[in-house]
């Protein structure tokens, strides 16, 4: 009998360390990946106003800026199923931000495959800006939320700024 207490002790502590290990796992696998999305917003901000100030600043009517916003930690991200370890307005303003570069960066592909026209350009650069001002909110979003985890409130939700 003694024999059968220790073995299901035994059992029992190696199912709690697995289940820890696991969980702290998790965390640590979703504050990486909200780490690489934090990272690729700040260098989708860098995109943004890299393009803006060169297609605004009235230089070369036929010169404009086509840089594409990066979606790679996003994709991972999603595809992980992080977005669902989130709170909802937080990934309402990640899905927001990331279907505008999107749209951005669709408006430059079509630029790229066709005759290059001005409004098209336009058109693209106003993307651009509004790509930016929901990359900044998402942006926003994440750090309040990593804020709230640092000072022990709930994480991961945030309004929109």
């Amino acid at each position: 009998m003694e024999i059968v207490a220790a073995l299901g002790g035994a059992v029992v502590g190696a199912l709690v360390s697995v289940l820890v290990a696991h969980a702290f796992s998790s965390r640590s696998q979703r504050a990486q990946a909200l780490a690489a999305v934090r990272s690729e917003l700040q260098i989708n901000l860098e995109i943004g106003n890299r393009v803006l100030e060169s297609n605004r600043s009235g230089g070369s009517p036929d010169w404009y800026e086509f840089i594409p916003f990066s979606d790679k930690a996003w994709r991972a991200f999603v595809g992980q199923g992080m977005l669902g370890r989130v709170g909802t307005t937080t990934a309402e303003l990640l899905t927001r931000a990331y279907a505008m570069t999107e749209s951005a960066n669709f408006q430059a592909r079509k630029i790229e495959m066709g005759t290059f026209k001005r409004r098209d350009a336009e058109a693209y650069t106003d993307r651009v800006e509004e790509a930016k001002a929901e990359v900044m909110a998402a942006f926003a979003a994440l750090d309040n939320a990593h804020n709230q985890s640092l000072h022990g409130t709930s994480g991961l939700s945030a309004r929109r700024p």
